[in-house]
């Protein structure tokens, strides 16, 4: 009896366990089993040798954050609003408001209520925050994982100093010029002040005179006007021609009497523009002053030092004032004297003519630049400042805001020390395996390797034949052997599926540190092209795959998702799925992809169909448009660093481009009706799917939707989402003061 209820009590789970192993930016010509001789890939040519391959494994989208969308849901990453309408196709900043939405449903949330432990390690690359610092809507844990440690964002080349700017690098270098340049027009205006504020209480209102050279009267000075310090007319001819302008003092107020400075007037003598804008400001500025006839003087010492008529406004350093002219000119000729500068010529006078509005709206000319007011000033500095902080707060603190290491929702490391990442992110995801051993679990380990900045670890420089990138392939690899020893050592390697891919091909446009797809046309970025989206696809699982099998049928990483599900005994409804359970083609059961027609996007934009037709051996491609190469005929585009998707940037073609990749896998020599009888039949049946397809994701469209979305699905990828904001940085510490590093302890 006892034994009986041993045996029919116990439950044994036969559900297998996932570790699926992702690389970034990996070309499918780098690894060993795909064809590369001369990079070591040991590690994972065993998973090859071990399990299944698939040689036409796709990825949804050339570039990270479409494609792990895809990869995550099962779905085009447009249906999650992930699709780029312009420049900007993958998330710049951490804090951004985009990402994956909270409605959108992962693989790791199936399987979580199946019961799985789950489990993330390494780059995510899809939001964290929507409202505010810490709502944490777009983060792992809130979309299946129940244990996160890794990059929330992804390695850039901001990441470590030195090695350049990954975020638009155009976009900061017009910030920062238009900032130079706001700051320099703003250090040029310099105000010239009241010489005594106390003054202005005494100083009544200054009468405006402007006169033409024929309405002029001569003047003079005599000794004892030197001495007096006030001019009197004179009969001396005047030899200089413009407009004069003279501020003329009314009755001095009794209560100013007993000033020292009443003895003295102050004038101001300009020609030309200086008296036309200093008139207009005393007379409130919109009377037109020179149809007015007044007695006007020029004071002889300005008058017979002014050599030029190109330059009306006389340096203050060429007037020679008489000794008691300098005690009262004192206070404002501090100011002026030495500066050289093409400044309105102000003879002091007489004191009691000052008031504060004049000095507070009449400025010099220095370095040339024109003369304002204080509130144009003041808007000026407002915006000056505006302009440092849009470009140096987001820009200047990059390696801040996103190079970080997050445990859980819990920032650990900020800004990430690279040096040390590699061996915490393996050690982590060595302990969950060991952790979880006894139940179902699955680990997503998405490795940094191999994007850039690459790696410098002192165990693989210089090992491999091609650099500094070989290095890290290899590098790579040894993380793959060293999961699958653990595994292995562990007693789990017949009840767990482990998987190795890459989210897209490799970055063609950096040849020293970018990778190599092999045969195929094209890489990272470039839509639809074979080399972008064309990756290594390999399964392992001892006892239940046939080892060394490889599958030559279209195949995508959108197939994973339904493949988990069913493994995982999921029979509950779901949305509409755009990948396909890959068993029966991985164990042998069928020869035949499900996948009659594939969709290539390039952002929002349908790029491409794939066309593999029933009983053929054939798989037409069609192009509708492509990347404009840059220099042409190069292959890449290698002067703006990365390929386009909309406007000047694409080239589209009518008829489209047809390609056979059964015969020509890399796209060297498109088809013509003359050379395939099927061609019309090809655009036929291509633009039939396109249209049913694209007509199920755009009706009952919402207007919140942009086009391309999904219906009811706002895009994730405007601008108004992909920004900087503050409010959502995430941050160690209190923001913005935002820094610390990990316990060593933590990691091992």
């Amino acid at each position: 009896m006892l034994g009986s209820d041993d045996v029919t009590g116990s439950h044994v789970d036969t559900r297998p366990n996932f570790v699926l192993i992702m690389a970034d930016d990996l070309g499918i010509g780098d690894v060993g089993c795909y064809g590369n001789n001369t990079i070591r890939t040991p590690n994972i040519d065993r998973l090859a040798q071990e399990g299944v391959t698939l040689s036409q494994h796709i990825a949804a989208a050339p570039l990270c954050t479409p494609s792990r969308a895809a990869f995550m849901t099962g779905r085009y990453a447009l249906r999650s609003g992930l699709g780029s309408h312009g420049r900007v196709q993958v998330l710049l900043f951490l804090a951004g408001s985009g990402g994956l939405p909270p409605t959108e449903t992962t693989f790791a949330k199936r399987l979580q209520k199946q019961g799985y432990t789950t489990g993330l390690v390494g780059k995510w690359h899809l939001g964290v925050n929507c409202a505010s610092r810490g709502d944490h809507c777009h983060h792992p844990n809130h979309h299946g994982f129940h244990y996160f440690y890794g990059l929330p964002f992804t390695l850039f080349n901001n990441c470590v100093p030195g090695e350049g700017n990954d975020v638009l690098a155009d976009v900061e270098l017009a910030l920062q010029h238009l900032s130079l340049l706001l700051g320099l027009s703003l250090l040029t205006l310099v105000q010239n002040g009241p010489i005594e504020d106390e003054w202005t209480a005494y100083a009544p209102e200054p009468i405006c005179s402007v006169g033409s050279i024929e309405e002029r009267e001569e003047v003079h000075t005599d000794e004892q006007n030197e001495q007096d310090n006030f001019p009197e007319q004179s009969t001396q001819p005047v030899e200089r021609g413009g407009a004069i302008l003279t501020v003329e003092a009314p009755q001095i107020s009794p209560s100013y009497q007993n000033l020292n400075q009443t003895q003295t007037a102050i004038s101001y003598t300009v020609l030309d523009w200086c008296a036309k804008r200093a008139c207009d400001f005393v007379t409130g500025g919109a009377e037109t002053v020179r149809k007015q006839t007044y007695r006007c003087y020029l004071h002889s010492l300005a008058l017979q030092h002014s050599t030029s008529m190109e330059k009306p406004c006389i340096p203050i350093s060429l007037l020679k004032l008489p000794v008691d002219l300098k005690g009262a000119y004192k206070g404002l000729g501090n100011k002026l004297e030495g500066q050289h500068s093409n400044a309105a010529v102000i003879i002091i006078d007489e004191v009691s003519m000052v008031s504060k509005r004049i000095f507070e709206y009449v400025w010099l000319r220095v370095f040339g630049v024109l003369s304002a007011s204080v509130r144009l000033l003041a808007m000026l500095a407002c915006v000056t400042v505006a302009a440092v902080a849009v470009w140096f707060v987001p820009f200047g603190f990059l390696q801040t805001w996103n190079c970080i290491v997050m445990r859980d929702q819990e920032v650990v490391e900020q800004p990430m020390v690279t040096e040390t990442l590699t061996q915490r992110m393996l050690k982590e995801a060595q302990n969950f395996i060991s952790r979880n051993a006894d139940q179902p679990f699955l680990l997503f380990l998405s490795l940094a390797h191999v994007h850039t900045p690459l790696f410098h670890s002192p165990a693989f420089a210089g090992k491999s034949r091609h650099g500094v990138y070989g290095d890290n392939v290899e590098e790579m690899d040894w993380i793959v052997g060293q999961v699958t020893q653990t595994v292995d050592s562990l007693g789990l390697a017949n009840n767990t599926m482990m998987y190795f891919t890459s989210d897209h091909g490799g970055h063609i446009e950096d040849p020293i540190r970018g990778g190599w797809n092999g045969i195929y046309k094209g890489g990272k970025a470039m839509g639809g092209w074979e080399g972008g989206i064309r990756v290594p696809g390999i399964f392992r699982w001892p006892g239940r795959l046939p080892a060394g099998r490889v599958v030559d049928e279209p195949t995508s990483l959108m197939d994973l998702y339904p493949t988990l599900k069913h493994l995982a005994q999921d029979t509950q409804t779901d949305r509409p799925l755009d990948g396909y359970n890959l068993m029966p083609l991985l164990e042998g059961s069928s020869d035949r992809s499900q996948h009659q027609f594939m969709f290539h996007y390039c952002g929002v934009y349908l790029n491409a169909v794939r066309w593999h037709p029933p009983g053929s051996d054939s798989i037409f491609k069609v192009h509708y448009f492509t990347p404009n190469f840059s220099p042409p005929g190069t292959g890449g585009c290698h002067e703006k660093h990365i390929c386009q998707c909309h406007g000047d940037h694409v080239t589209h073609h009518d008829p489209p481009l047809v390609y056979d990749l059964f015969h020509d896998p890399s796209e060297s020599r498109p088809l013509t009706p003359a050379d395939e009888p099927r061609f019309a039949e090809v655009l036929e049946r291509a633009g039939e799917a396109a249209a049913g397809h694209r007509g199920a994701l755009t009706e009952a469209r919402e207007p919140s939707s942009a086009p391309g979305d999904e219906p009811g699905v706002p895009s994730q990828m405007s601008w108004e989402k992909i920004l900087w904001r503050p409010w959502l940085q995430p941050c160690c510490g209190t923001f913005p003061f935002c820094g610390c590093q990990e316990n060593a302890t933590l990691a091992t």
